[in-house]
């Protein structure tokens, strides 16, 4: 067993690691507009999908359930994406 004040070796040790540079680039306006609709069209797509489901399956307790979360869910992210970009053309003005 090591004393205390013992350096102990272990292996080969990985060099300190060379300085990481980032690269940053400038998101346009028509970035964010991309980004935020292609967001609200897939979460638009899921949610007639989960509709019409419950329509036409109206059999099931689960797609009830499935129908309650996911207008809780989906409504959320919504909203955020929406506040989100609203947010952002109101601090760029």
């Amino acid at each position: 067993m090591a004393a205390p004040n013992d350096i102990v070796q272990f292996g080969d040790e990985s060099p300190e690691p060379e300085e990481v540079k980032l690269i940053t680039k400038e998101v346009s306006e028509q970035d964010i507009f991309k980004l935020a609709k292609s967001i609200l069209v897939v979460c638009a797509i899921v949610y007639m999908i989960i509709a019409m489901l419950k329509v036409f399956l109206c059999s099931g307790k689960g797609i009830d359930e499935v129908w309650e979360y996911s207008k809780v869910f989906l409504n959320s992210i919504i909203s955020l994406v929406l506040g989100l970009y609203f947010g952002q053309k109101k601090k760029s003005s």
